[in-house]
């Protein structure tokens, strides 16, 4: 009996007689399919390379807080959070402690300013004298009639007061425009009637630009008393909003000024706003070595219906140029 070869004899070319499978149609169904969703998604695909997107929130473009400058007792409150205001509308009404008035009359009638006023009319009134003075000791001189020493010492007279005077005027100056800040400050607040003699005890804070009113601190009530330095009221712009972000230097350089973006937010579906790019920090939030660099942004949005407030996060889309 012949022995049975360890060898497995194979058709040429390393071919088998496995005979070949046909892809079924159930195959050619799934191959289309996924021909169908891959052509679908390419575009979708491009268009998300070609896209930055990112979250922000939204600030009021300029603010101004209402402070009250000295203590007293809540008279009237004329504002609700929410209320569009001008520039000198009454916001609130309060009746002065007795503290407030000898300080407003400090600012209004400074003394300092008084004293120095007087010190430099007496140091004109002197060098008048010193300089009639001077020319009757020069005349005198060059008629041999008195000493040029005489002449020298009324001279070098002259000239230490005229040193003193332009000392005592700048002074004068600087006091000057400081007391005339804070007149304007108080004048700001509380109108020109601070400016009647005698001071009037009831008081009316008025807001210091056009805007909303953002905020109001919950001690602000009718009769409640209040201290000097309490911040009262919010005012703030809402028309245009800023929206800020911190974007990563990779999608930061792809941006410029002036580049529009689609908006979203969560809080108010099926509205889309525009937004446009208008500052772009040039130093990144921080310089560590060890930490990537993101850059501030910010972006200017209408918001003429006041639909948007203050905090609300916002979805931003910068669809790039292919």
């Amino acid at each position: 009996m012949n022995k049975q070869s360890r060898y497995t004899l194979l058709p040429p070319h390393g071919r088998t007689n496995t005979p070949t499978r046909k892809p079924t149609m159930k195959q050619f169904r799934a191959a289309a399919l996924f021909t169908v969703i891959l052509t679908l998604l390419l575009p979708v695909m491009a268009m998300a390379q070609d896209s930055i997107i990112f979250e922000g929130k939204f600030y009021s473009s300029l603010q101004r807080t209402v402070v009250l400058p000295y203590s007293g007792t809540i008279v009237e409150l004329l504002v609700t959070s929410g209320q569009t205001v001008n520039e000198g509308d009454i916001i609130l009404s309060y009746e002065l402690d007795t503290e407030a008035f000898p300080k407003i009359q400090q600012i209004l009638n400074p003394i300092p300013v008084i004293d120095l006023n007087l010190q430099i009319t007496t140091i004109q009134e002197k060098l008048t004298l010193l300089r009639r003075d001077y020319q009757e000791a020069n005349q005198l001189a060059q008629e041999h009639l008195a000493s040029p020493n005489e002449v020298t010492r009324i001279g070098q007279q002259i000239g230490s007061l005229d040193r003193q005077l332009a000392l005592y005027q700048r002074k004068l100056d600087l006091l000057e425009q400081d007391y005339a800040e804070q007149q304007a400050m108080l004048v700001e607040l509380f109108g020109e009637e601070i400016l009647q003699e005698p001071t009037p005890e009831i008081v009316s804070l008025r807001s210091p630009i056009n805007g909303q009113v953002l905020t109001i601190n919950p001690g602000v009530r009718v009769n409640a008393e209040v201290g000097s330095g309490l911040a009262a009221v919010n005012v703030g712009v809402m028309d245009p909003l800023l929206l800020r972000a911190q974007l990563y230097e990779s999608e930061v350089s792809r941006l410029s000024l002036g580049d529009t973006a689609e908006v979203t937010v969560d809080s108010l579906p099926g509205q889309t706003f525009e937004a446009v790019l208008t500052r772009i920090n040039w130093s990144p939030v921080t310089l560590d070595l060890n930490q990537p660099s993101y850059y501030a942004i910010e972006l200017t949005t209408d918001n003429p219906d006041l639909v948007l407030k203050e905090g609300y996060k916002a979805q931003v889309t910068f669809t790039l140029a292919q």
